[in-house]
């Protein structure tokens, strides 16, 4: 689920990148980088949101 998770950040997917990302952290609790990660895509959910609706 990290890698699926991974590719949909990369394309932009980022609520589905979220949902890979909780999916793996249920199967890897101790795993901080999944963590980070989640936290990117949420990053990412507030950039396209501000440059969507920025004018």
């Amino acid at each position: 689920y990290r890698c699926l998770g991974q590719a949909l950040q990369a394309q932009g997917y980022h609520q589905d990148a979220i949902a890979a990302f909780r999916k793996a952290k249920q199967y890897d609790p101790a795993d901080r980088t999944l963590d980070a990660a989640i936290d990117r895509s949420q990053r990412g959910i507030v950039a396209d949101f501000l440059n969507r609706y920025r004018r």
